[in-house]
């Protein structure tokens, strides 16, 4: 069996060609000093002459080894592990061993995700020989954070990694090389002597191992899909996953399809959903019974009303509970109270961002907004009693100083994936209006050009706020007022600035399923697919929405919603047909032909691909294909083609997904040339902590394995970044709503569904109105702007007027 602290020879490429010596210390020295020099060399880019440095490795000189750097710093920690005093003196004097982390290198690239502290990496060359492959060169590290004994932890990695190549570093088996070093999150659970989280050490080497494969140009090929008219060619694990239920079989479609006819159920579902419930859907839909709809949570109460007007007397709603809440405030508004609506669990179908909007710290940040908006009103009252409109005392501004009052004007946007009670509690605090992610940078800048100096409330999703600032920042760093007022006529550069000023946002709420599109990954998209078509949803972290609206500046992505992903796609689908057809029309001009099919076979010797990476979730891959394919049948008609022809334009969609975003039905190594395969020169032959090196070939995981959207964690993403899926959202099953369906029309079946039904509010009430028609208030606003294209005169009133009621 190889040993564990082994160094290994055939990491990368050409990286056997090192020699392989057997390492020893030259000297003795300190052990703290001994660290502080080896952390020193890891992150200099010179190798220093000192006694204690370490020398080249392919020199003939005796160094120091890795494996005398893992033995050395595991015995240490072994011996103070048990006394959290000693092991934070230890961490604390490994982190001052650390060179300054340059401040502008604590980016979102260098970040690592999953640590509850903010922590940073680095990694570079350490030489610039062309001679060698960029596998063999030594790299420099260096890391900071925010927390001490974070700092000292990363630090300790840091030596025990001194000399490495970048090969190696790409490599390194991550489990086994702390299970070497001998920390384990128990260990700095017990050493650390805190109940909270200990620090990630796994995820600062996982970064600094991939940002090693950045350095050397290994970027892996994320699975796709690859669609045309006819047929799906998944590309990858993660894809034939995705594929697998886009064509069900069409008895089970037409049966499901015949129950919800034969109950006048309608069927309301998110884009979120596993494809496997919509692909049975659609095809339900377009077999049997057309009240079926796959839509963003906005869009979903709408359809859902208009089944009821087609004569459903039910309607299901499968996604979150803020949702179906949604669709039963709808309804009623709209005046169809007596048409049940149903989730599909008795249990809470929750969301992470909905629950954040309805803490305690939601209220309070609300709160503090109403409270700054009183006393800002009362202090611009009280100057304009003092004559402080023009110096001169007036006694009459007492009484009508309400009109020239224009401080302490306050409106709240609130996402729309938010409960009832939150809309609710927020309008009794501030005046509010819901957003989507494909209004919500329309409304706050229409709240600033109708409503001078008022100050705007973004929450809960703080990446969408942070995002709605940033690109407010991007338009008043602009050139011109060009892209200003493009998105709205009344603003230029000058208005935006202003508006930054008056604009703050909620910063501790998130999706789970937004949360996993992390820098890592967004350096693969950068690089690896710099020709793509991006598209990020509005929710998503800061790293992906920038690499989206920079494509979506140059013409080549979008950031917006669902919807907006949707209509992006199709649309560029559209333009790539029109240029066939142009192309077409042109080659018959020029009498390089006049036969279709043959004509179709020249243009084809370089088919046309449009490629899209998919930010957001992946359940929206099920509205994508049948959009595409329907466009390229369509398209096949239109140009006079076969339907059975090639289609001259396909369309492949990407899913930026890591292997560690999904699971396995195995914890082994997944790699399947990670066998060992060095054993016949077990002298030479790779570290247990030093996987097989990454290849030139597209990194897929093996077919044949069971695998599932989300981390083995079981939360439904991951800080690795990627495609993954709504935890919550699964809940929403086949089974769970044809089980509903049947009990519809018997009474006893009806008594169970009691608990499936929205929540309900017993009574509750909120400035004399029930909570359910106080939570519409917020929905109704946008409604008036989304027909009137501007705040209503009740809103409006309520911003200006409310401070001065407040104040009573």
């Amino acid at each position: 069996m190889l040993s564990a602290l082994q160094r290994p020879t055939n990491v990368g490429s050409k990286v056997g060609s090192r020699k392989n010596i057997s390492y020893i210390a030259k000297s003795k020295v300190s052990s703290l000093k001994y660290h502080q020099n080896v952390i020193a060399h890891a992150s200099s880019a010179a190798v220093s002459s000192s006694k204690n440095d370490l020398r080249d490795p392919s020199s003939d000189s005796a160094v120091i080894s890795t494996q005398y750097q893992v033995q050395t710093i595991a015995k240490r920690i072994n011996n103070v592990k048990s006394n959290p005093r000693d092991f934070a003196s230890l961490m604390l004097e490994y982190g001052k061993s650390l060179p300054a982390f340059p401040e502008h290198e604590k980016t979102i690239q260098n970040r690592v995700m999953g640590c509850t502290t903010q922590v940073w990496v680095s990694v570079s060359f350490v030489d610039d020989d062309s001679n060698k492959p960029l596998s063999d060169r030594r790299v420099s590290l260096n890391a900071f954070s925010d927390s001490t004994l974070t700092r000292g932890l990363a630090a300790s990695l840091i030596a025990a990694l001194s000399g490495i190549t970048a090969g190696e570093l790409a490599s390194l088996n991550v489990p086994d090389f702390l299970s070497a070093l001998g920390y384990s999150e128990k260990t700095l659970q017990v050493a650390l002597a805190s109940g909270r989280r200990a620090p990630n050490a796994s995820s600062i080497l996982e970064t600094l191992r991939k940002k090693a494969n950045v350095l050397i140009g290994d970027i892996p090929r994320f699975p796709s899909l690859l669609i045309n008219s006819t047929k799906l060619t998944p590309q990858g694990a993660f894809a034939e996953a995705q594929a697998a239920f886009l064509s069900p079989p069409t008895h089970e479609a037409a049966k499901l399809g015949e129950l919800l006819k034969a109950k006048r159920m309608g069927v309301v579902a998110h884009f979120y959903m596993d494809p496997e419930v919509q692909g049975m859907l659609v095809r339900a839909r377009d077999a049997v019974w057309p009240h079926v709809a796959i839509s963003d949570s906005l869009v979903m109460a709408d359809k859902a009303l208009q089944m009821a007007k087609a004569g459903c007397q039910a309607v299901a709603v499968l996604g979150v509970d803020f949702m179906s809440e949604n669709v039963r405030a709808i309804l009623d508004e709209g005046g169809y109270p007596e048409v049940k609506v149903y989730r599909m669990s008795a249990a809470d179908i929750g969301c992470s961002l909905a629950e954040s909007a309805e803490s305690a710290q939601y209220e309070r940040y609300l709160s503090n907004a109403s409270a700054r908006s009183r006393l800002d009103y009362e202090k611009e009252a009280k100057n304009i009693v003092n004559g402080g409109d023009g110096g001169h005392k007036n006694n009459n501004n007492k009484e009508k100083g309400n009109s020239n009052n224009t401080a302490g004007r306050a409106v709240h946007v609130v996402y729309i994936n938010t409960s009832l009670r939150t809309k609710a509690r927020a309008d009794a605090l501030v005046p509010t209006i819901t957003c989507t992610s494909s209004n919500v940078v329309s409304t706050v800048l229409q709240a600033a050009a109708q409503i001078p100096g008022v100050r705007v409330y973004y929450g809960p999703d703080t990446y969408m706020g942070r995002n709605l600032v940033h690109l407010l920042q991007r338009l008043a760093d602009a050139k011109d007022d060009v892209a200003a007022q493009a998105l709205h006529p009344q603003h230029t550069r000058a208005t935006i600035r202003d508006l930054l000023s008056r604009i703050e946002y909620y910063d501790a709420g998130s999706c789970v399923v937004h949360h996993i599109f992390g820098g890592q990954t967004c350096e693969y998209v950068r690089k690896g697919y710099s020709d793509a078509f991006l598209t990020a949803h509005f929710e998503v972290p800061g790293e992906m929405f920038e690499l989206a609206l920079e494509a979506q500046g140059q013409g080549r992505g979008v950031v917006g919603s669902t919807s907006n992903i949707l209509d992006f796609i199709a649309g560029r689908l559209r333009d790539a047909e029109l240029q066939y057809a142009a192309d077409q029309e042109e080659a018959k001009k020029s009498g390089r032909g006049s036969d279709p099919l043959k004509l179709q076979q020249q243009l084809q010797q370089q088919p046309r691909r449009l490629t899209f990476v998919l930010g957001t979730e992946a359940g929206m891959i099920t509205s994508i294909v049948n959009k595409v394919q329907d466009m390229l049948g369509e398209a096949k008609k239109k140009l006079g083609l076969p339907l059975d022809a090639v289609d001259p334009i396909d369309v492949e969609i990407v899913f930026p997904v890591n292997s560690r975003s999904i699971t396995t039905n195995s914890n082994d190594n997944i790699n399947p040339d990670n066998n060992n395969n060095n054993n016949n020169n077990s002298s030479n032959s790779g570290s247990v902590y030093f996987s097989s090196p990454p290849s030139s070939v597209p990194i897929q995981l093996p077919t044949g394995l069971q695998i599932l959207p989300g981390p083995a964690g079981g939360e439904g993403c991951s800080s690795e970044g990627g495609c993954a899926s709504c935890p919550y959202m699964k809940m929403n099953t086949l089974d769970a709503l044809k089980s509903v369906a049947r009990k519809i029309d018997s009474p006893a079946g009806e008594a169970l569904l009691t608990p499936f039904e929205p929540r309900r509010y017993h009574g509750e009430k909120i400035q004399g109105k029930s909570l359910a028609a106080a939570g519409c208030v917020s929905i109704l606003h946008m409604r008036d702007f989304q027909k009137l294209g501007r705040f209503s005169d009740r809103l409006v009133n309520d911003i200006i007027d409310r401070p001065s009621k407040s104040r009573q």
